[in-house]
């Protein structure tokens, strides 16, 4: 989702039309002009260009990312941004949406507390954002790569228990999908190269044919119209 800082400190979210990304049109509309977007740390943040000149001081936005922000001010999970845009970085991939709309609550919410303390205690120097960083050192996720054959192959049992698990992830997680990712679990990540991401369809989709499974099918077909 999108969190919205307003000039009132007001905090608000919004989610996606679609349920998955923003479109230019819908964040346009959330900041109430064109937006002007710039990354920090995990995530995009976005004002109305060239809000400085005819909007308001947005304090909270400012103190938090501690650079000067004007009206409405977005801020949006990489997983989110509009497709087109495709700026998905290799260390966005590691993290969920859900983790950086919490982290972001969160780090928010501890800035709000530590300016308090702050401003009865002048000689505290601590950095707001340092808090918003520290919301995402996780345990690296082990990492493996899989290479679909080319040729017709015998589904074993185990093969149909992991192309199951992919077919649940991708079509919940289309966009990590289109960055190459099949699989996210807690401690593994399973990647492929986005050639084969067509293969990695197909052969899911044969599977399912075979089981008369046509609502996978239907899914899948959708999934592939989306990414190509």
């Amino acid at each position: 989702m999108a969190i919205i800082l307003s000039t009132e400190k007001i905090v608000r979210s919004f989610r996606p039309e679609n349920g998955t990304t923003f479109t230019i049109d819908e964040l346009n509309d959330l900041v109430g002009g064109w937006i002007e977007p710039f990354k920090v740390g995990p995530v995009w943040v976005m004002q109305k260009e060239k809000s400085a000149k005819n909007s308001l001081y947005n304090e909270l936005a400012s103190m938090f990312f501690e650079v000067a922000l004007y009206g409405e001010v977005l801020v949006v999970p990489p997983q989110q941004l509009p497709r087109e845009w495709d700026l998905m970085e290799y260390e966005d991939q590691f993290i969920t949406a859900e983790m950086v709309d919490n982290g972001m609550l969160i780090s928010l919410q501890n800035a709000i507390a530590l300016k308090k303390l702050q401003q009865e205690n002048p000689s505290w120097n601590i950095n707001p954002i340092e808090f918003f960083n520290s919301q995402f050192n996780f345990t690296p996720k082990e990492e493996y790569n899989y290479d679909p054959p080319t040729d017709e192959f015998q589904i074993d049992e185990g093969t149909a228990e992991f192309l199951e698990k992919v077919y649940n992830y991708i079509t919940s997680a289309p966009l990590q999908f289109r960055n190459g990712v099949l699989l996210d679990e807690s401690r593994v990540i399973v990647r492929t190269k986005k050639e084969n991401l067509k293969t990695v369809l197909q052969i899911i989709k044969g599977m399912y044919l075979e089981s008369e499974q046509y609502e996978k099918c239907a899914a899948l077909q959708q999934l592939e119209d989306q990414c190509y």
